[in-house]
């Protein structure tokens, strides 16, 4: 952005405040005296860069309340912070973006797959077969992103699959790994062991 030649700034003081919470902020204050010309937008860009970051993925319903929930009670650290640039994701995007669709589609198939595989194989249906589902809705995209960071140097690659989805959602990938896809697995296969050894019939 380009300012005209009379828009002369002398002083820049900037008062670098941040709070606590998983918003970030800075406040600029220019004083417009002197002879230094200053680009102010490229400033504050350089300034807010892996200060405040936003999902690039957008909230819906009731699933964005949780997600700002968690967002709010597991921020992102500053020293993550920094390194997730516009570019950083540009890239990361460029290598994700196809296998994050192909995981999403594995996530349905996961849970409407068992659904169907539970009804019309293993019946009847039993409730532990609810919990297999969603066991299954997250194993199945996880095994798929494990096997593509295998494929390539798994530590460098299961790095930039972190950082892919840590500013997909603005949340980051070890709180989503931990606090989400975990517990829903290990529901999954508490849930596949009580079908195999109590059975629930229902009339």
């Amino acid at each position: 952005m380009e300012y005209p030649n009379q828009c002369l700034l002398r002083r820049i003081a900037i008062r670098c405040t941040r709070s606590r919470g998983p918003r970030g902020f800075f406040c600029l204050q220019v004083d417009r005296r002197g002879s230094m010309i200053v680009d102010v937008i490229r400033l504050v860009k350089t300034l807010n860069n892996g200060v405040t970051l936003k999902p690039k993925h957008t909230d819906f319903g009731s699933v964005g309340l949780v997600t700002k929930l968690i967002r709010w009670l597991s921020p992102i650290d500053d020293a993550t912070k920094s390194r997730l640039t516009e570019e950083r994701w540009n890239s990361v995007r460029a290598e994700f973006s196809v296998h994050q669709g192909i995981a999403e589609g594995l996530c349905l198939a996961g849970l409407i797959g068992w659904i169907f595989t539970a009804a019309s194989v293993f019946r009847p249906i039993q409730p532990w077969d609810i919990g297999i589902a969603f066991g299954l809705m997250v194993t199945c995209p996880l095994c798929y992103i494990f096997a593509i960071c295998f494929l390539k140097t798994f530590s460098s690659a299961y790095q930039r699959w972190a950082d892919y989805s840590t500013m997909k959602y603005a949340i980051p990938w070890s709180t989503q790994l931990w606090w989400l896809y975990a517990p829903t697995a290990a529901i999954g296969a508490i849930s596949a062991i009580g079908r195999l050894a109590f059975p629930i019939h229902l009339n």
